[in-house]
C-alpha cells in the first residue's frame, strides 16, 4: 500500500460554545491540514497519484476557511468549530472534489487538522 500526504494551512478565528475555559472566548489559529491518500498500485510512470492534483484539491477546499470566523460558516451554525468537526468537514469536501478528478484510483483515507504544533484531530472513514 502506498500512502501520499499533502499539506497546507489556513488562518481563522473561532470560539467553542459551551466550553469551560479559554476556548470559549474568541481566538485564532493557523491550522495545518494534512490529507492522506492511499493506493495499492502505481501507474505506468511509477506514481500512485499526482501530488500536484492532490495539493490543488486541498488548497481549493481550504480557501473557504482561510481568514474567516468559522462560527459564521453555515456548517458551524449547527456544530461547534472544533478541530474534530473541522477535520470531518474537510474530509467530506475533499471527497466531493475528488469525484471529478483522475487520481489513478487513489482514495482519501484520513484528514489531520493541527490546531497547534502539539494538538491534532484525525478523521477517517
Amino acid at each position: 500500500m502506498y500512502k501520499l500526504i499533502v499539506k497546507d494551512k489556513f488562518d481563522s478565528a473561532h470560539q467553542i460554545h459551551g466550553h469551560i475555559g479559554k476556548c470559549a472566548g474568541l481566538h485564532g489559529h493557523t491550522w495545518d491540514v494534512e490529507a492522506v491518500f492511499s493506493s495499492d498500485h502505481l501507474d505506468a510512470i511509477g506514481m500512485a497519484a499526482d501530488f500536484g492534483i492532490l495539493k490543488a484539491i486541498l488548497k481549493a477546499v481550504l480557501e473557504e476557511f482561510d481568514h474567516t470566523y468559522l462560527n459564521d460558516l453555515i456548517y458551524f451554525k449547527v456544530v461547534n468549530p472544533t478541530a474534530e468537526n473541522i477535520s470531518s468537514l474537510i474530509y467530506s469536501k475533499i471527497n466531493e472534489k475528488l469525484a471529478g478528478e483522475d487520481i489513478n484510483g487513489a482514495k482519501l483515507t484520513e484528514v489531520r487538522v493541527w490546531e497547534s504544533p502539539t494538538a491534532c484531530s484525525i478523521y477517517s472513514e
